[in-house]
């Protein structure tokens, strides 16, 4: 899980949301990665939060949908 996080994580930095005409595009950065494992085997779920500021004309949802398209 750990390599392709690292893989989405160097993907993501491509990633173009939406722009407003005034206020210019949506801004987003990555505020936390975390993977653990008791077993001190290899970690088979990532967590990775991202931090977006929104724009006048986008909802959370909509952003999120467009991430969840670019993950896949």
């Amino acid at each position: 899980a750990i390599e392709q996080a690292s893989i989405f994580i160097q993907e993501v930095q491509h990633f173009r949301l939406k722009k407003h005409p005034v206020f210019g595009g949506s801004s987003f950065f990555i505020s936390q990665i975390q993977a653990q494992n008791p077993d001190l085997s290899v970690p088979d779920v990532v967590d990775i939060e991202i931090d977006i500021q929104l724009i006048p004309g986008q909802s959370e949802a909509q952003v999120l949908r467009q991430f969840k398209r670019f993950a896949q």
